[in-house]
């Protein structure tokens, strides 16, 4: 802390009362007293040397008296470690209105003293409270009272006269008016000011308080929804596990059966078997997909940039086996690098561009075509197919979980792999749609953030 901050918290130590909260308007009122008064000494202090030597030159040593006197006040209400911080208030009042009618002692009302009478009358509305509101209109009312009354009786004459046709009474009388309109006008609106600007802070703590209190309560359903989630994680992972293991033996035992008394058993038989067998895989499959499931959108990596074009190339690779013998085509038109994780990325080109296999026609080898474009702030990814297509009424119903719009006979699958790709793809801030004619083709519509 430099020497100036160090000043300054001196200063507020002492000119903020202590133990008020920080959004009142009493702790503001103080603050702006701290800080005038921070900034009034040290200039004052500039100011003192010239002031001085010019009231001497003048020969006015009423004025020089005051400015000592003025310096002294301030040095004891800014550092004096005794006084109340209403004393402190009350004491720079009177340093000022004392400086205002020394100006208007010595220079008239041509001077800056109706300037400053209406600047402290501004200011001592804004640090003290609304009750006392009108305090400094009644002290510009004595005091104009009190030198109209001596213009009048001649005793300042020869310091308020104009050398005009006006008299020095009717001046007076004329520019006290303008400043005590002014003192009632600022003494009447600042208070309401205050009043609205208390109410706000008011508001302003209560909606705090009441948003602290539920950030509280979020935090604390956040932690417990973590553990609920590590839970069903460890609980899909057992269960995945434990179910798996019985449905392996059971398959085992069936294909062990089929294998040693296949010829002893009749067509009934063996066809009993292979329903058997046949279902047991298939619920090992959904019990893998339903792992998969619960765990997309998940990832323990970083977020890196990926070259979807090296993506799509793994996924081909991966893909081998069923594009040779479909055939199939696979074409991408300059991909971008995105930000995400590879791994969910992977799992989304790879479930689409595997539908895109397995609802190809029979009679025609797939062709599927991945393209961009870019939008603002993201990219719009589409894979399209020549495939069997999607009927219009199932374009929202695809991407729930175990919607199968085919019999199992026909077409492989649990009706999870969309499910899947659009848990990992909004997570990552992007969407997933489609747009799709019977007999023409599918396309799937990614958008990724850039």
């Amino acid at each position: 802390m430099n020497q100036w901050q160090r000043y300054r918290s001196s200063i507020e130590a002492r000119c903020i009362s202590p133990g008020i909260q920080e959004n009142s308007m009493t702790f503001w009122r103080d603050k702006l007293f701290a800080i005038t008064v921070s900034f009034a000494l040290p200039l004052s202090l500039i100011a003192i040397i010239p002031g001085v030597y010019i009231s001497i030159l003048g020969g006015l040593y009423g004025v020089v008296y005051f400015d000592i006197f003025a310096i002294t006040g301030l040095i004891i209400i800014g550092h004096s470690p005794g006084m109340t911080v209403v004393w402190r208030k009350l004491f720079f009042c009177f340093i000022l209105y004392a400086a205002g009618i020394v100006l208007l002692y010595f220079l008239g009302y041509f001077g800056p003293g109706f300037i400053y009478l209406l600047a402290i009358s501004i200011f001592m509305v804004i640090i003290y409270p609304n009750k006392f509101a009108f305090s400094s209109f009644f002290i510009n009312i004595v005091i104009c009272f009190g030198f109209g009354l001596a213009i009048y009786n001649g005793y300042l004459i020869d310091r308020f006269s104009n050398n005009s046709n006006v008299l020095p009474l009717q001046s007076w009388v004329a520019n006290s008016a303008n400043l005590l309109f002014l003192s009632a006008v600022f003494s009447f609106l600042i208070p309401k000011l205050s009043s609205g600007l208390q109410a706000s802070l008011l508001q302003q703590d209560k909606l705090k308080k009441e948003l602290d209190a539920q950030k509280q309560d979020l935090e604390k359903l956040n932690i417990h929804l973590k553990d609920k989630n590590k839970e069903l994680e460890q609980f899909a992972y057992i269960a995945s596990h434990d179910l798996q293991e019985p449905l392996r033996m059971v398959t085992g035992f069936l294909s062990q059966l089929d294998k040693k008394y296949s010829p002893q058993l009749d067509e009934k038989a063996q066809q009993y078997i292979f329903l058997a067998v046949d279902g047991a895989k298939r619920m090992r499959q959904i019990i893998v997909d339903l792992l998969e499931f619960s765990r997309a959108g998940k990832s323990e990596e970083s977020r890196v940039e990926i070259d979807l074009n090296h993506l799509v190339d793994d996924v081909v690779a991966l893909q081998k086996n069923i594009i040779d013998e479909k055939n199939a085509v696979v074409r991408k038109k300059d991909l971008p690098v995105v930000k995400g994780y590879k791994s969910m990325l992977l799992q989304v080109f790879q479930n689409l561009i595997n539908n895109a296999l397995k609802y190809s026609k029979p009679d025609q080898p797939p062709e599927i075509t991945i393209s961009c474009e870019s939008l603002n702030g993201s990219w719009n990814i589409s894979i399209s197919d020549n495939g069997i297509g999607i009927e219009e009424k199932y374009f929202e119903q695809i991407f729930k979980i175990f919607n199968r719009l085919h019999p199992k006979d026909v077409y492989e699958g649990t009706g999870l792999g969309l499910a899947i790709v659009k848990k990992v793809i909004e997570p990552l801030g992007g969407s997933i749609w489609v747009e799709s004619e019977i007999g023409i083709g599918s396309t799937f519509f990614i958008t990724l953030p850039k």
